[in-house]
């Protein structure tokens, strides 16, 4: 099918003028990891100074300004609870309302303290609240609070926050209307078929996955004759018989002691006699994995929680977690800046629950050295949109969960998809809906240990099911110009351009490169909301249709491209 003229004009204008080297496509080669903790402190120092530069001029433009200024009230030293008399850290409460033009109310704002993985969502009278954690707030800090919705940039207020603080702020949206736009570089060539990924996988999955061989997160999971059902923080395996469905066992989904108030599970993984659930707690600030025992009976019964420090990586389409065999592979992200003066603690940690001790220690499972940080240097960005995009692996077989993580440096938008022997994170930045994402990188982290690559891409995938690593070795991923990434609920709104891009294993190098337009190759663009997509076989699937409260009476349009 061939592009329309109008598709083509916004491509020549998206894709910015590169030089023959960044252009060719790159032989294998690997980002730069930091080769020490002063190296890596030096960078987040650097990035520090750039985010307090930041700071002090949006304070400065909102003295200037007239009509748009936001007001904070601070209350300290609450009534002291039994437990904050004896010591123990105090939570803090930040409340406020979100207006619009003249006062007017406003719904269903995104606001969220990043570095705290705290997110929350204004009612129909604009008003929100924020809890933050006492367990991560043990001392007072800065943090910035930033609003998202569309027809309106992203703003943001940082406040200094101490333990036991009532934090009152009016937030007025009043920043410049986004426009939408197109900007996914398309060319007229035409791709070779993609095909499925054929790798074999020896045991049974009931899970809605991508590839073959990889077993995606979930809320049911088959183990021999029993299905294992995740329902509402509780655990349940119903024996499948011949005459029907019976129940055999029922317990909590976390541990014992563990407060599940603030907290959700909704992944789940089956391996062997293991069954792993997979959440996230806001009060404990971390994702937490809760490790079970299952016989050949049904019976269940806890072994072991963990918890590693990360924000929240909730998507409305995607699983964090994936199982290759016995491995456990998952990504989150932490968020900057966060504790920029101590690097050491910035990086992701992990312990064995222990309700004795107060949760117990955290011990790091990255060093500076499994820190990558691309050619293209991103420390130039604004700080407060980048992330530590972590990838972290477990070994189920092991009688004690041992892990360890791969991190990189990149823009905050993300989406995630593990083939059979890789996993894939495009990084975008989230702010730029609607415009060409220049800044977007796709990086490919071997699941053999081998250090990370990546290249330069535009537009983002929507989802996970956007992408397939096919038999040819080759990086199938459709791409839409409006997209940015997968957290929350963007994959319900991804607008733009469609593309879809082939890349073979030898594009990705050391992240200087970018993929040139011959290797994005038009579609057609659908309207409407709810976009969904797929690889079946030979073919790529996708379309709009109802969704998410919007139910169509009319026929959907279903594309479908070898």
């Amino acid at each position: 099918m061939k592009a329309p003229a109008l598709l083509l004009v916004f491509a020549a204008l998206a894709l910015p003028v590169k030089s023959a080297r960044a252009q060719r496509e790159r032989p294998s080669a690997t980002l730069a990891a930091f080769r020490s903790d002063r190296e890596l402190s030096s960078y987040f120092l650097r990035l520090s100074e750039i985010q307090e530069r930041r700071r002090l001029e949006t304070e400065r433009r909102e003295r200037e300004g007239s009509g748009c200024r936001d007001s904070v009230r601070v209350t300290h030293g609450r009534t002291a609870t039994s437990e904050e008399a004896m010591g123990a850290p105090q939570p803090a409460v930040i409340r406020g309302r979100v207006t619009a033009a003249k006062g007017r109310p406003v719904s269903g704002v995104s606001l969220a303290i990043r570095s705290l993985g705290l997110s929350a969502t204004t009612g129909r009278d604009g008003r929100f609240r924020l809890s933050l954690p006492a367990e991560r707030l043990t001392l007072p800090r800065r943090v910035t609070l930033i609003s998202q919705i569309g027809g309106f940039q992203p703003l943001q207020r940082t406040l200094s926050v101490s333990p036991g603080d009532s934090i009152d702020i009016a937030f007025p949206l009043c920043g410049s209307v986004q426009r939408s736009g197109q900007g996914v570089p398309v060319p007229s060539a035409a791709p070779a078929p993609a095909a499925a990924a054929a790798s074999e996988f020896g045991s049974e999955s009931v899970t809605n996955t991508q590839s073959q061989g990889v077993d995606e997160g979930g809320i049911v999971k088959l183990h021999g004759d029993h299905l294992v059902i995740l329902r509402r923080g509780r655990l349940f395996t119903v024996a499948v018989e011949a005459d029907g469905l019976r129940p055999i066992a029922a317990v909590d989904a976390f541990g014992p002691g563990l407060d599940a108030r603030g907290a959700w599970y909704d992944e789940m993984l089956v391996a062997g006699d293991k069954v792993v659930v997979i959440g996230y707690s806001y009060e404990r600030g971390g994702t937490e994995l809760g490790v079970f025992h299952i016989d050949d009976d049904g019976g269940l019964r806890h072994l072991a929680t963990y918890q590693l420090r990360s924000n929240d990586y909730y998507s409305s389409r995607n699983y964090a977690s994936r199982l290759i065999g016995t491995t456990l592979v998952f990504y989150t992200p932490l968020y900057l800046p966060q504790d920029l003066d101590d690097p050491g603690a910035a990086l992701p940690s992990m312990r064995r629950w222990d309700p004795r001790a107060n949760g117990g220690r955290f011990e790091p499972i990255a060093t500076p050295q499994r820190v990558y940080r691309p050619a293209r240097d991103s420390a130039s960005d604004d700080p407060a949109y980048l992330a530590l995009h972590t990838v972290t692996t477990c070994d189920l077989v092991a009688p004690d969960l041992r892990c360890a993580a791969t991190v990189v440096i990149g823009p905050a938008g993300r989406v995630f998809y593990v083939s059979p022997g890789a996993v894939y994170v495009w990084m975008s930045d989230w702010r730029r809906r609607g415009r060409p994402a220049d800044g977007s990188l796709l990086v490919r982290l071997p699941l053999d240990g081998a250090g990370p690559s990546a290249l330069g891409v535009s537009g983002s995938p929507v989802d996970q099911f956007s992408f397939l690593e096919s038999a040819d070795g080759w990086l199938n991923v459709l791409v839409r110009s409006g997209a940015r990434g997968d957290a929350m609920w963007n994959p319900e709104s991804a607008p733009g351009d469609a593309a879809l891009l082939r890349l073979p294993p030898a594009s990705f190098g050391d992240g200087s490169g970018s993929a040139p337009a011959s290797r994005y190759r038009p579609l057609p663009a659908p309207g409407g909301s709810a976009f969904q997509n797929r690889f079946v076989g030979d073919h790529l699937l996708y379309g709009t249709g109802s969704g998410w409260g919007r139910p169509r009476q009319d026929s959907a349009t279903l594309y479908i491209v070898p």
